[in-house]
């Protein structure tokens, strides 16, 4: 019975240590987020603009950005339909996130992305 607990302790261990969920890293890969608090500005609308200097040596690198309502839990994300208009001053692009923050909002998240080839 004693060597039958064993075995099962350590069969156990073995299956939990492999059911661990794995980090993964891509160097070619960056992203960031900037969260905002908007419990004060529920339904009114807003503006978010960032400027990105990008040089990419080929056609597949890309610079992304997306803004998403959140609720009150981590992943408790809404409907977002808001509109990205991008433009060009010298050699900046400017991402420009415009929309209406939902009523069941308690933050915005902006998301960042960039992906190049080496």
């Amino acid at each position: 019975m004693r060597k039958l607990l064993i075995i099962c302790l350590l069969a156990s261990a073995c299956f939990s240590s492999q059911a661990q969920s794995q980090w993964y890293y891509y160097a070619e890969e960056f992203y960031f987020v900037k969260e905002v608090p908007v419990k004060e500005f529920r339904g009114k609308n807003f503006r978010y603009e960032i400027a990105v200097k990008a040089q990419p040596t080929d056609t597949l690198s890309k610079v992304r950005v997306h803004g998403i309502n959140v609720g009150k839990g981590k992943e408790d994300y809404l409907h977002t339909d808001f509109n990205l208009e991008t433009r060009v001053e010298q050699d900046w692009t400017i991402y420009t996130i415009a929309g209406t923050v939902d009523e069941n909002a308690w933050k915005l998240w902006f998301l960042h992305c960039c992906k190049w080839k080496w």
